[in-house]
């Protein structure tokens, strides 16, 4: 009878440890399940995290072109205005150089007691139509010299905001 109690202490000390060590891995695998669990949601949210950064980093990048598409058209704009200012430039100096000229045929014809008062009349009247456009190709130009000055302010602040955004979407490339 003894060995039978002894083999079934025996059987029971064995199952003891059997169910132990089954208890034991239980819980190792629920720990690893739950561990598991964890790295499933911190990989889903990293994965939100990453379209909501692409997202931002596809309307930054969006705006970066929009801004060098308007920086570029401010480029023109002032090439244009500057490339106007010099004709106007160029017209009025030779406008100046003709109303000089007329003057200097005005002074010697006053001076000259030949002259014809035809002559006279005449170079006057021109010296005053050519003053009047002198006038005019001066305002204008004062007007287009404010214009290039306004034009170069927004090309600076275009650059400004183009750097900028260059910087934003270099961090968010980095990142």
């Amino acid at each position: 009878m003894m060995s039978q109690e002894s083999a079934y202490k025996q059987i029971q000390d064995a199952k003891n440890m059997v169910e132990d060590d089954l208890q034991h891995k239980l819980e190792e695998f629920e720990d690893e399940r739950d561990h598991l669990a964890k790295l499933a949601n911190t990989a889903s949210s990293l994965e939100r995290e990453l379209e909501q950064a692409k997202l931002i980093l596809s309307q930054k990048d969006v705006q970066l072109h929009q801004i060098q598409k308007e920086h570029l058209d401010l480029m023109r704009q002032l090439t244009c205005t500057q490339e106007d200012l010099q004709t106007k430039e160029q017209s009025i100096n030779q406008l100046e150089a003709r109303f000089l000229e007329l003057e200097a045929q005005l002074a010697e014809l006053q001076t000259d007691g030949i002259a014809k008062d035809d002559n006279i009349q005449f170079l006057q009247n021109e010296k005053i139509v050519l003053e009047v456009a002198l006038q005019a190709a001066r305002a204008e130009k004062s007007q287009l010299d404010e214009g290039a000055e306004r034009l170069g302010e927004d090309v600076l602040v275009a650059s400004d905001i183009l750097d900028q955004l260059r910087q934003d979407v270099q961090v968010k490339t980095s990142q």
